[in-house]
């Protein structure tokens, strides 16, 4: 029964810098996308955010499928530069407890 208790805590203990971590960055990512939001709200060209811009190249004649991918690959360089950076911290705080 101790034993049970024992690696139940241990486990416990190492998932919590790891869940704190994810929702972290979870939210980071969501704040990233609010598209919902910027529709709603945003009705000037100029203000619009990358992923307005982004759908914005879908119209009633057809798709720029080129221009989409490129601009959604440029628009996720922040994010993966971003995470590549806080990457050694988060494995730092998982050895550490």
């Amino acid at each position: 029964m101790y034993l049970a208790f024992l690696t139940t805590g241990i486990s416990l203990l190492l998932a919590v810098p790891a869940a704190y971590s994810l929702s972290k960055l979870r939210a980071l990512l969501m704040s990233w996308n609010e598209f919902l939001y910027a529709v709603i709200l945003l009705h000037s060209l100029r203000n619009y955010t990358v992923p307005l811009v982004i759908a914005s190249y879908i119209s009633e004649w057809g798709v720029k499928w080129g221009e989409m991918a490129a601009a959604g690959l440029i628009s996720s360089l922040p994010m993966l530069v971003f995470t590549g950076y806080v990457q050694r911290y988060m494995v730092l705080g998982f050895m550490r407890r």
